[in-house]
């Protein structure tokens, strides 16, 4: 076994553990200490009660060019936001948001629908009735429902 080591140089040795064994081994790690509980801390605690205390309304979507949606105020406002779960080599795995924020001329209030669904499945009831799931805190709070802060 000593004989083939000596036609292997030790830096090309090097290089084939740290991509077999190290690099691996680092991005393992990284998922477990860092991705396990990032995005669930508190919110299994505070989910059935946030839900319980929910409740429908149905509300008028604006037509599709209105000034009522903020992305057609804004350009520069983001309008989707991907959560990295873990570090793998498919960026494309891991969840995507589509944020859809508009004014609500019934309740006067700004609301902020997230989606979880692909481009290619989106389609938006532009001018149709749609019925909203909204907590009843979020609501009666005067810090929701303005254009920075909209009701989730």
């Amino acid at each position: 076994m000593r004989n083939i080591f000596k036609y292997i140089p030790m830096v090309t040795l090097g290089q084939i553990l740290g991509t077999v064994v190290g690099f691996p081994l680092l991005i393992f790690l990284i998922n477990q200490f860092y991705y396990s509980n990032k995005y669930n801390d508190d919110a299994e605690q505070y989910c059935e009660d946030y839900m319980n205390n929910s409740y429908n309304i149905e509300i008028s979507m604006p037509e599709e060019k209105s000034q009522y949606y903020l992305e057609n105020q804004d350009e520069e406002f983001r309008m989707s936001e991907t959560f990295i779960t873990k570090m793998d080599k498919n960026y494309f795995s891991n969840p995507r948001a589509v944020y859809i924020p508009f004014y609500s001329v019934e309740y006067k209030k700004y609301f902020n629908i997230m989606c979880f669904l692909g481009s290619k499945d989106l389609w938006w009831p532009y001018g149709m009735k749609v019925i909203l799931t909204v907590n009843r805190d979020d609501m009666n709070n005067p810090a929701y429902g303005t254009k920075e802060n909209p009701v989730p």
